[in-house]
């Protein structure tokens, strides 16, 4: 089955995987039991320490959680290693170790800073390094839209990636992330990014009032906030994304049990969304 932007005639049988930050504490087969039993396909591999894959020991830790994963039917194929893009670009081995045993994307950390102009051409600078290694080593890097970022909407980070090769580098739209600094046209950002989207981060978020008179934006489980899912899910399917469609369910994050039933709930939401149009629901 094709990934990615592969256009209309894809198939939407799509692979949907989950990023289990909040779910550590667990060995690497009793996290791929729970994620199969709440019907996802596979992980986002975080590359972190204290994580079952550490970047100290990621060409051994690697082979074998992909190993545990794959015994009970999960693929593996993206990750997400959170260094500075500099730091990787100047230094690409775990790219290269990546590929060699079967990962397909990997998610980079974030471009950040005080300097708006410094700041996007210092990102187009190290996205082209990036891009350059991630075609020699056949791995896609990805750049996932996130408040507090220079690609905090999906035309941010078009504008740090768009000269470079989609087949290298792509974007991860992630509709609640951006919900934290307002809200993207779904048809007109799906449009601009084209051959770049490269994945979708699954959340949703809520706008609320404080005790002081302000406001601010909490996590909430999709569809149920302002993210506008009843908008996405139809370019999606308009445009044949079949995934990675990446669940986070950060709305539950000190609550292990509740993070597996609210991921079980977004799942059998996100698969009937995209098999009946008519059944999306939430905001639009």
């Amino acid at each position: 089955m094709a990934h990615g932007f592969v256009g209309p005639s894809a198939t939407m049988a799509a692979m949907l995987l989950c990023f289990p930050k909040f779910l550590t504490g667990r060995d690497a087969r009793t996290l791929a039991v729970e994620l199969r039993t709440a019907g996802l396909d596979g992980v986002a591999i975080p590359i972190r320490d204290g994580y079952w894959v550490q970047p100290a020991s990621l060409a051994s830790d690697l082979p074998r959680f992909r190993a545990t994963l794959a015994d009970h039917g999960l693929s593996a194929d993206y990750a997400v290693l959170s260094v500075d893009p500099a730091t990787l670009a100047a230094d690409p081995k775990p790219l290269a170790v990546l590929a060699e045993h079967g990962v397909r994307w990997m998610r980079i950390g974030y471009l950040r800073g005080d300097d708006p102009a410094a700041g996007f051409d210092h990102g187009r600078r190290t996205l082209s390094a990036l891009a350059d290694h991630a075609g020699r080593e056949g791995i896609r890097v990805v750049i996932q839209c996130h408040h507090g970022t220079w690609h905090s909407s999906p035309e941010g980070a078009w504008h740090l990636v768009r000269d470079l090769d989609p087949k290298a580098i792509g974007i991860k739209v992630d509709p609640g992330n951006q919900s934290h600094e307002g809200r993207s046209d779904a048809r007109r950002s799906l449009s601009l990014i084209g051959p770049y989207l490269a994945a979708v981060g699954v959340k949703d978020a809520a706008w609320e009032r404080t005790a002081e008179g302000g406001w601010r934006c909490r996590w909430v489980d999709a569809p149920t906030g302002v993210a506008g899912w009843a908008s996405w899910i139809p370019q999606l399917r308009e445009r044949g994304f079949s995934g990675p469609y990446v669940f986070h369910a950060f709305a539950h994050e000190r609550n292990p049990d509740a993070i597996l039933g609210a991921l079980a709930s977004e799942v059998a939401w996100l698969r009937a969304a995209l098999d009946q149009p008519a059944a999306v629901r939430g905001s639009v």
